[in-house]
Protein backbone atom coordinates (compact mmCIF):
# COMPACT_ATOMS: atom_id res chain seq x y z
CA UNK A 1 0.00 0.00 0.00
CA UNK A 2 1.51 3.35 -1.01
CA UNK A 3 1.06 7.20 0.26
CA UNK A 4 -2.69 7.38 -1.26
CA UNK A 5 -3.87 4.36 0.07
CA UNK A 6 -2.66 5.21 3.78
CA UNK A 7 -4.42 8.97 2.80
CA UNK A 8 -7.39 7.28 1.86
CA UNK A 9 -7.35 5.10 4.74
CA UNK A 10 -6.72 8.54 7.36
CA UNK A 11 -9.32 10.61 5.30
CA UNK A 12 -12.09 7.44 5.55
CA UNK A 13 -11.37 7.01 9.31
CA UNK A 14 -11.53 11.05 9.78
CA UNK A 15 -15.03 11.59 8.01
CA UNK A 16 -16.21 7.94 10.10
CA UNK A 17 -15.28 9.48 13.72
CA UNK A 18 -17.16 12.60 12.17
CA UNK A 19 -19.95 10.84 11.28
CA UNK A 20 -20.19 8.87 14.72
CA UNK A 21 -19.68 12.04 16.80
CA UNK A 22 -22.33 13.93 14.77
CA UNK A 23 -24.96 10.77 15.60
CA UNK A 24 -22.94 11.32 19.08
CA UNK A 25 -24.48 14.77 19.17
CA UNK A 26 -27.31 14.55 16.98
CA UNK A 27 -29.53 12.58 19.45
CA UNK A 28 -29.63 14.60 22.63
CA UNK A 29 -29.45 17.70 20.47
CA UNK A 30 -32.58 16.25 18.49
CA UNK A 31 -34.13 15.91 21.84
CA UNK A 32 -33.45 18.85 23.23
CA UNK A 33 -34.56 20.71 20.45
CA UNK A 34 -38.15 18.33 20.45
CA UNK A 35 -38.28 19.08 24.66
CA UNK A 36 -37.92 22.54 24.14
CA UNK A 37 -40.86 23.21 21.44
CA UNK A 38 -42.86 20.78 23.63
CA UNK A 39 -42.40 23.46 26.73
CA UNK A 40 -43.23 26.57 24.86
CA UNK A 41 -46.51 26.68 24.77
CA UNK A 42 -46.84 25.65 28.24
CA UNK A 43 -44.29 28.25 28.84
CA UNK A 44 -46.52 30.58 27.14
CA UNK A 45 -49.87 29.54 28.92
CA UNK A 46 -47.93 29.67 32.45
CA UNK A 47 -46.55 33.08 31.81
CA UNK A 48 -50.33 34.38 30.83
CA UNK A 49 -51.66 32.75 33.84
CA UNK A 50 -49.08 34.47 36.04
CA UNK A 51 -48.77 38.05 34.29
CA UNK A 52 -52.46 38.41 33.91
CA UNK A 53 -54.78 35.89 35.20
CA UNK A 54 -58.22 38.03 33.66
CA UNK A 55 -56.51 38.01 29.96
CA UNK A 56 -54.96 34.11 30.18
CA UNK A 57 -56.42 32.25 27.41
CA UNK A 58 -59.33 29.88 28.93
CA UNK A 59 -62.19 27.79 27.88
CA UNK A 60 -65.50 28.98 28.51
CA UNK A 61 -65.99 27.35 31.62
CA UNK A 62 -62.69 28.05 33.01
CA UNK A 63 -63.02 31.13 31.58
CA UNK A 64 -66.37 31.57 34.18
CA UNK A 65 -65.01 29.60 36.88
CA UNK A 66 -61.32 31.16 37.34
CA UNK A 67 -62.21 34.96 36.01
CA UNK A 68 -66.12 35.94 35.50
CA UNK A 69 -68.25 33.89 37.61
CA UNK A 70 -68.66 34.29 41.09
CA UNK A 71 -66.48 30.96 42.15
CA UNK A 72 -63.29 33.74 40.97
CA UNK A 73 -63.16 35.65 43.73
CA UNK A 74 -62.69 38.92 42.08
CA UNK A 75 -65.62 40.84 43.26
CA UNK A 76 -65.83 39.16 46.62
CA UNK A 77 -61.54 40.62 46.85
CA UNK A 78 -63.17 44.47 46.50
CA UNK A 79 -66.33 43.33 48.96
CA UNK A 80 -63.55 42.71 51.50
CA UNK A 81 -61.19 45.38 50.87
CA UNK A 82 -64.30 47.62 51.94
CA UNK A 83 -65.25 45.57 54.81
CA UNK A 84 -61.81 46.56 56.26
CA UNK A 85 -61.87 50.10 55.75
CA UNK A 86 -65.04 49.77 57.56
CA UNK A 87 -63.46 47.76 60.45
CA UNK A 88 -60.70 50.67 60.94
CA UNK A 89 -63.19 52.48 62.79
CA UNK A 90 -64.45 50.12 64.90
CA UNK A 91 -66.32 45.90 65.25
CA UNK A 92 -68.38 45.27 62.21
CA UNK A 93 -71.03 42.53 62.20
CA UNK A 94 -71.17 41.12 58.50
CA UNK A 95 -74.38 38.81 57.41
CA UNK A 96 -74.41 36.70 54.27
CA UNK A 97 -76.93 34.30 53.34
CA UNK A 98 -77.03 30.42 54.32
CA UNK A 99 -76.77 29.45 51.08
CA UNK A 100 -73.48 30.52 49.97
CA UNK A 101 -71.66 32.41 48.22
CA UNK A 102 -70.05 34.17 49.40
CA UNK A 103 -70.09 33.04 53.35
CA UNK A 104 -67.50 30.44 53.05
CA UNK A 105 -65.06 32.85 51.24
CA UNK A 106 -65.69 35.70 54.42
CA UNK A 107 -65.26 32.77 56.43
CA UNK A 108 -61.88 32.22 55.32
CA UNK A 109 -60.77 35.75 54.57
CA UNK A 110 -62.19 37.52 57.64
CA UNK A 111 -63.34 35.14 60.23
CA UNK A 112 -60.44 35.17 62.49
CA UNK A 113 -60.24 38.85 62.85
CA UNK A 114 -61.80 39.57 66.21
CA UNK A 115 -63.34 43.30 65.41
CA UNK A 116 -65.59 41.17 62.78
CA UNK A 117 -68.75 39.27 63.68
CA UNK A 118 -69.83 36.95 60.56
CA UNK A 119 -73.11 34.95 60.75
CA UNK A 120 -75.18 33.88 58.29
CA UNK A 121 -78.86 34.39 57.74
CA UNK A 122 -81.86 32.93 55.50
CA UNK A 123 -81.98 35.91 53.55
CA UNK A 124 -86.36 35.21 52.77
CA UNK A 125 -86.98 35.50 56.13
CA UNK A 126 -85.61 38.93 56.39
CA UNK A 127 -89.05 40.39 55.24
CA UNK A 128 -90.48 38.85 58.54
CA UNK A 129 -87.91 39.41 60.85
CA UNK A 130 -85.69 42.57 59.82
CA UNK A 131 -82.21 42.96 60.70
CA UNK A 132 -81.92 45.67 63.33
CA UNK A 133 -78.28 47.80 63.83
CA UNK A 134 -77.12 47.56 66.80
CA UNK A 135 -75.42 50.72 68.63
CA UNK A 136 -72.23 51.02 67.66
CA UNK A 137 -70.99 48.30 65.56
CA UNK A 138 -72.20 48.73 61.92
CA UNK A 139 -74.39 46.37 60.50
CA UNK A 140 -73.03 44.85 56.81
CA UNK A 141 -75.14 42.55 54.58
CA UNK A 142 -73.63 40.77 51.48
CA UNK A 143 -75.44 39.35 48.56
CA UNK A 144 -73.91 37.72 45.32
CA UNK A 145 -75.36 38.12 42.48
CA UNK A 146 -77.00 36.07 39.98
CA UNK A 147 -75.86 33.41 42.10
CA UNK A 148 -76.73 32.84 45.30
CA UNK A 149 -79.64 33.72 47.55
CA UNK A 150 -81.08 36.95 46.41
CA UNK A 151 -82.47 40.06 48.67
CA UNK A 152 -86.48 40.77 47.79
CA UNK A 153 -86.39 44.06 46.14
CA UNK A 154 -87.65 46.05 48.05
CA UNK A 155 -85.94 45.13 50.87
CA UNK A 156 -86.68 47.87 53.65
CA UNK A 157 -83.53 49.17 55.83
CA UNK A 158 -80.79 48.11 53.25
CA UNK A 159 -79.18 51.18 51.89
CA UNK A 160 -76.87 49.89 48.78
CA UNK A 161 -72.85 51.05 49.71
CA UNK A 162 -70.77 48.92 47.55
CA UNK A 163 -71.51 47.12 43.91
CA UNK A 164 -68.37 45.24 43.01
CA UNK A 165 -69.11 43.21 39.85
CA UNK A 166 -67.28 40.10 38.85
CA UNK A 167 -65.29 40.06 35.39
CA UNK A 168 -67.80 39.42 33.14
CA UNK A 169 -70.26 42.66 34.59
CA UNK A 170 -73.26 40.08 34.48
CA UNK A 171 -73.15 39.23 38.29
CA UNK A 172 -70.85 40.27 41.33
CA UNK A 173 -71.36 40.85 45.14
CA UNK A 174 -73.22 43.46 46.31
CA UNK A 175 -72.57 45.25 50.09
CA UNK A 176 -75.83 46.55 52.37
CA UNK A 177 -75.81 48.87 55.32
CA UNK A 178 -78.61 48.20 57.52
CA UNK A 179 -80.13 51.01 58.79
CA UNK A 180 -80.93 51.30 62.27
CA UNK A 181 -84.29 52.30 63.73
Amino acid sequence: MGAGGARESNRHRFFTHRVRLARGIAAPALLVLCAGLAVIPSVAADAALIGAPARAPYIPFDRWQYVTGWPSGYALMDVVAYLRRQERRGPIIVVSSIYNPPGDALAVLMGRDPRVTLTNRDFDTLRAQPLHAVPGRPLYVVACRPYGQRLHPDARDLRAVLRAPDGDGAGGVDVYAVIGR
